[in-house]
């Protein structure tokens, strides 16, 4: 799994969990990285925030052996356009209104 992470305030407790749970996993930064990474390397899945994929227009086609996990902070009906967009072998994890200081 490859994990497109632009606030690496989460990424303490993710790191924990994949160990935990011994999913193997890289995480980069920058879209930039990401598009490296995908290209010189087999990942199965490709995990990213909505704002992130906006810089992979065409990732179906680019990378078409990646499923594509979107994570939303906002409410689906908000950004529904941008979903469809993104439809063919996606999985959209919300979690609008989580508080992750609880």
């Amino acid at each position: 799994m490859l994990i497109l992470d632009i606030d690496s305030s989460r990424r303490e407790k993710t790191e924990e969990y994949l160990k935990k749970h011994t999913i193997e996993y890289s995480f980069v930064d920058t879209s930039v990285k990401a598009r490296l990474e995908l290209a010189t390397n087999n990942y199965d899945l490709f995990f990213c925030d909505l704002t992130s994929i906006g810089n992979f227009p065409n990732f179906e086609n680019e990378y078409p052996g990646v499923n594509l996990i979107l994570f939303l902070t906002e409410a689906a009906e908000a950004n529904y356009s941008k979903l469809v967009s993104h439809s063919k072998k996606t999985t959209i994890i919300s979690c609008a209104g989580f508080d992750p200081g609880t």
